[in-house]
C-alpha cells in the first residue's frame, strides 16, 4: 500500500504544524513587501527604509529561532519531552521573544522616520514631535527586551506547572505600551496633518494610510490573550504553539503595514507605466492649485498664436521681462489678465530647506499659492 508522508502533522499532541505555516507566510509577505518598498523607493531611500530593513533583518533571526525550535520538537505536548530537551526548546522561544521585540521597535521607529520625512524643518512642531516618538520607541524596545528576559530562565518555559515569576504582567505590560504606542503615532498622523491647507480627502487619505497601523495594536491583544491562557496551562509545550502563531501575525503585520503608506508611489509608476496621467485631477483634489513653473513651456510654444490675439485688444497690457507669460485674457472684450512666473536663474534648481532638490521624497512645504481672478467688460456701444 502506497503511504503517505507529510512535512509536520497537527494532532491531539503535536501542533508544530500550524507554528510552521504561519511563520513561513509571515516571512515570505515581509520580505516580499520589503523588496517591494526598496523597489519603489530605490532613488529616494532614506532612514525609515534602512529602519525597515534591519527590523526585517533581525525578524529573518527571529523566523530561524522558530524553525530551528519547530525542527526539535516545539510544539509538541510536554508529555513527549525530556526535561533537558525542553530547557534546549525554552532558550529557543525565549530566544524569539527578544529577537520579536527588537524587530517591533525597530519598525516602529521606520514609521516614525517616514512621518518625519513628511515635513521640512521648518515644521518644528512636526519635528519635535517624531523625536519624541522616536524616544518612545526606543525606550519601549529596550524595556521590553530587559522585561521579557530578566530573570526569566528557560527552565520552566516548557517544563513544569511554574512559569517565570511575573511572566503574564511583563507581557501584559509589554502589550499594553505596544498597542498605546500604535495608537499614538496614528493619532501624531492626524495632528500633524489635519491643520494643513488640504482638502478634506486629501487629509483622510494619508491618515488611512497610517491607520492600518491600529491592527498592530489588536494583534496584540491577542497575543496577550494567547499567553494567559499558555501561562495557566497544564501542559506548555503544546499551549506555547498558539501564542507562536499569534507572534508570527503579530510580526509580519508589523512589517507589511509599515509599508502601506508608501504604496501611492507605486500606483502612481504603474499609472504612468499604463499612459494614464492623473496629475491634473490630483492638482485639482489638491485645491485646484497649479505650480506656475509647469506652464512655461506651454507659454513659449503659444507665444505666436498668443501675439496675433493680443493685437486684436486694446487696453492695459501686463508685461515681465525675463519671465515665462501665461496669457489669462477673455476671448472678447477690454480686459486681460496675466499670471508670471520668474524662472530660476543660472540653471539652479528650486532651493528646498531640506536639499532635496528633484528628488521625488513626499515632502510637505510650505508654497504660496497665487489666485488669478478676471472678470470681462462689457462692450460699450
Amino acid at each position: 500500500m502506497p503511504q503517505n508522508y507529510t512535512f509536520s502533522p497537527v494532532t491531539a499532541t503535536d501542533r508544530a504544524g500550524v507554528v510552521w505555516v504561519a511563520a513561513i507566510l509571515s516571512l515570505l509577505f515581509s520580505v516580499l513587501t520589503l523588496i517591494t518598498r526598496f523597489h519603489i523607493k530605490s532613488r529616494t531611500l532614506g532612514l525609515d527604509d534602512w529602519l525597515l530593513a534591519a527590523s526585517n533583518t533581525v525578524a529573518v533571526g527571529q523566523y530561524i529561532a522558530i524553525y530551528t525550535g519547530l525542527s526539535n520538537g516545539l510544539g509538541v505536548s510536554s508529555t513527549l519531552l525530556q526535561e533537558q530537551h525542553a530547557r534546549t526548546l525554552g532558550t529557543t522561544v525565549l530566544t524569539s521573544e527578544v529577537l520579536l521585540i527588537v524587530s517591533l521597535g525597530l519598525c516602529k521607529m521606520s514609521v516614525v522616520c517616514y512621518t518625519k520625512r513628511l515635513f521640512t524643518r521648518e515644521y518644528r512642531r512636526a519635528w519635535r514631535a517624531c523625536n519624541a516618538a522616536l524616544a518612545l520607541s526606543l525606550a519601549w524596545t529596550i524595556g521590553s527586551a530587559l522585561a521579557v528576559s530578566v530573570g526569566c530562565g528557560p527552565a520552566h518555559v516548557l517544563w513544569g506547572a511554574e512559569r517565570c515569576p511575573g511572566n503574564l504582567m511583563r507581557w501584559m505590560i509589554v502589550n499594553i505600551f505596544d498597542g498605546l504606542l500604535e495608537i499614538a503615532f496614528i493619532a501624531l498622523a492626524i495632528v500633524l496633518v489635519w491643520p494643513l491647507q488640504m482638502t478634506t480627502y486629501i487629509k483622510v487619505t494619508v491618515v488611512s494610510a497610517f491607520a492600518f497601523r491600529i491592527c498592530c495594536a489588536v494583534v496584540a491583544v491577542l497575543h496577550g490573550v494567547w499567553f494567559g491562557t499558555y501561562v495557566h496551562s497544564s501542559d506548555p509545550g503544546l499551549a506555547i504553539a498558539d501564542v507562536l502563531v499569534w507572534q508570527q501575525v503579530e510580526l509580519g503585520y508589523a512589517l507589511i503595514s509599515a509599508t502601506i503608506p508608501i504604496l501611492k508611489g507605486f500606483v502612481r509608476g504603474y499609472n504612468s507605466a499604463m499612459g494614464f496621467d492623473l496629475s491634473y485631477e490630483a492638482k485639482k483634489k489638491l485645491g485646484g492649485g497649479y505650480n506656475l513653473e509647469s506652464y512655461g513651456e506651454q507659454s513659449r510654444n503659444r507665444s505666436a498664436a498668443g501675439s496675433r490675439g493680443r493685437s486684436k485688444l486694446g487696453g492695459s497690457r501686463l508685461r515681465h521681462e525675463g519671465g515665462d507669460r501665461m496669457n489669462l485674457r477673455p476671448n472678447d472684450g477690454d480686459y486681460q489678465a496675466g499670471a508670471y512666473h520668474e524662472p530660476n536663474r543660472g540653471g539652479k534648481g528650486r532651493p528646498t530647506s531640506t536639499g532635496s532638490g528633484n528628488s521625488e521624497d513626499p515632502i510637505i512645504r510650505r508654497d504660496i499659492s497665487v489666485t488669478v481672478e478676471h472678470s470681462q467688460a462689457r462692450t460699450v456701444a
